[in-house]
């Protein structure tokens, strides 16, 4: 009876995946996220995978998996004309599909202690959702807005900029690093069914891929606490937890949400995924490999200077596995000089036409970066380094001496070539080495506080050394922090940016006047609205931030720089800059303002560019 139960419960399972498979791909003809869809497809494939290799691996190689999917349908549907979505939901049906009856017809390997692990290992992920979701629950969240800050709205315009474009654009002249422009235009296509995306749209499209990228680098920094740690314990659980915690804590979340760099979490996810692929590598070389050559692809169209690390990291693999890579024969060693040689095309085609036409930048670039004291890597460097030998010498494993390797020989190597870069400056620190600087910083953190926690868990026999590691790795981690915090100069002049960002998003202080997505809303009004409207000294506290908005998505596109430069800065009492901004967003354009004397004046200088309206 047990036999028969058991393929009727399997065809019962199967029925309903494919069920919700295909609702997952009608939802968002709708309008609704395909965020659904892609948790419906990648279940699966994970669980699929399970049964070849270890979970941290499998998570490693599913999400460089699916960002190098979005960027290769990316590039495939500008340079044949297929639409997107049609292949985004095709690729969606035939692997969801694929993989869900190949685990019908076998055995799967995914377990209830798979299950609990993934849930420790994605206990960050799941913190920052629970979040979201009381911000959209309570008075006063801010469960959009909080994504509107900085470079964000830059991000959105190359989004849209492909979305028109219809997809990726390569070579000499194009974005050198679309993978975030082309993840944020995939979680807009919903949006693009009935012709161009909202104002609205764009932004939630905007919220959604960041928080999938904050949730990915949760789950992988939980994934690499996994697989550096020996055996299965509490402790190990809890130090899972906590390394997938990271990406939440002040230093890792508060700059890239202030700023607006949409890619940080994603780079993140990527570095810790290949730094996982490096420790599995001994047990699936091939796959490791694939994986590892993919990463660095990935992270030459994300945030190319960083490279380095994943690079160094496939030279370790080649070196310490060479018996199994010269090893391979036929089909399998085609796979490994394909995967090998993408992240080259990839360079050849994104990353050196770029640095051709514009590699002056690397030595020149400005603007706003997350600058603290520089004593601080050092202290992460210690961590890591420090737990990293006591690590290897209780576990007998060389694990984190080349995940060490990786991050220390590839992260300072690029540093050090950026620095180079700036020989002849006064400085030898400007945006891009600081940004760097910050990258490599929270990578050491990650590394030194997974190391630290595992070997709290190896010598778990040993309970008084055990407390003392982990109640070090847990100092040092808040001392850093709190450092950080401390010494930021860039953001000293906001009382707001030293609260936790979770706090910040569930209080709604994003904004001068903290209530909840007003912001947001406001701009999605005015943009909505059938007249072309903006705000010029109206009273409102948000002007500065919703005029930032409306500026920037009323403009043709990124190289739009003559409208733009009013998002960043406008005389609110030239009537010169305030006719040439409703000019160029295009006649008519409405002016809301609650001063009595700017009505009169821009009855004298323009009245021809639309009505004039005073709301006191």
């Amino acid at each position: 009876m047990t036999a028969s139960v058991r393929p009727r419960r399997r065809q019962i399972i199967l029925g309903l995946y494919l069920a919700m498979l295909v609702a997952a791909c009608v939802w968002p003809l709708f309008g609704g996220s395909l965020l659904l869809l892609v948790g419906v497809v990648l279940a699966p494939p994970l669980v699929l995978l399970r049964s070849r290799m270890s979970l941290s691996a499998s998570l490693a190689l599913l999400f460089v998996a699916f960002a190098w999917a979005v960027l290769v349908v990316m590039v495939i549907a500008r340079y044949t004309g297929v639409p997107v979505f049609a292949m985004v939901v095709a690729i969606g049906v035939l692997s969801g599909a694929l993989c869900a009856v190949r685990l019908y017809r076998q055995e799967s390997a995914f377990t209830r202690i798979d299950g609990a692990d993934l849930g420790f290992a994605a206990f960050g992920g799941l913190v920052w959702c629970a979040v979201l979701v009381a911000a959209a629950v309570l008075p006063g969240g801010t469960p959009l807005a909080w994504s509107m800050s900085g470079d964000a709205a830059n991000n959105v315009l190359f989004a849209r900029e492909l979305l028109q474009d219809g997809g990726v654009s390569i070579g000499g002249g194009q974005n050198p690093v679309p993978l975030t422009a082309a993840l944020i235009a995939f979680f807009t296509l919903p949006a693009t069914m009935a012709g161009a995306p909202s104002a609205g749209a764009q932004i939630v499209a905007l919220a959604e891929m960041w928080s999938f990228g904050i949730v990915a680098a949760c789950v992988l920094c939980g994934a690499l606490g996994l697989a550096i740690a020996r055996g299965r314990s509490t402790m190990t659980l809890i130090a899972s937890a906590i390394t997938s915690a990271l990406p939440l804590t002040w230093i890792m979340l508060s700059g890239p949400v202030t700023l607006g760099f949409v890619n940080f979490h994603l780079t993140i996810a990527l570095l810790a995924a290949s730094l996982v692929t490096l420790v599995h590598s001994g047990r699936a070389v091939l796959t490791s490999l694939v994986t590892q050559s993919l990463a660095i692809a990935l992270t030459l169209a994300l945030w190319a200077p960083l490279a380095g690390i994943p690079g160094v990291a496939l030279l370790i693999l080649l070196v310490v596995q060479r018996k199994a890579v010269f090893g391979l024969r036929r089909s399998r060693l085609l796979v490994a000089l394909a995967a090998i040689a993408q992240p080259l095309l990839v360079f050849a085609l994104l990353s050196l036409p770029a640095l051709i036409d514009h590699g002056g930048a690397l030595e020149e670039a400005l603007g706003a970066v997350f600058e603290f004291k520089k004593i601080i890597v050092v202290f992460a460097f210690l961590l890591a380094v420090a737990f990293g030998i006591l690590h290897a010498r209780a576990t007998k494993s060389l694990d984190l001496v080349w995940v060490l390797t990786a991050v220390v020989g590839g992260g300072g190597l690029c540093l050090g070539v950026l620095l180079w870069l700036r020989r002849n400056q006064e400085t030898l620190w400007s945006y891009y080495q600081l940004k760097f600087l910050w990258f490599l910083l929270a990578v050491l953190l990650i590394v030194g506080v997974a190391a630290g926690l595992t070997f709290a868990a190896a010598i778990s026999k040993r309970s008084a050394w055990s407390a003392l590691a982990f109640l070090a790795v847990l100092t040092t981690l808040v001392g850093v922090d709190e450092s950080a915090r401390a010494t930021v100069p860039t953001f000293s002049n906001d009382p707001q940016v030293v609260k936790s960002p979770l706090v910040r998003v569930l209080s709604g202080d994003f904004w001068s006047m903290g209530e909840d997505d007003r912001v947001f809303d406001r701009v999605v009004e005015l943009m909505d609205s059938p007249e072309r409207t903006i705000l010029w000294e109206s009273g409102d506290a948000d002007e500065d931030w919703i005029m930032f908005w409306v500026v920037q998505l009323s403009s043709t596109g990124v190289d739009d720089v003559e409208l733009r430069k009013y998002a960043y800065y406008h005389d609110g009492q030239s009537m010169e800059d305030l006719c040439d901004v409703r000019r160029r967003i295009g006649a008519p354009v409405t002016v809301i303002t609650a001063d009595e004397t700017i009505v009169e004046r821009v009855n004298d200088a323009c009245s021809d560019l639309g009505p004039v309206v005073f709301a006191p």
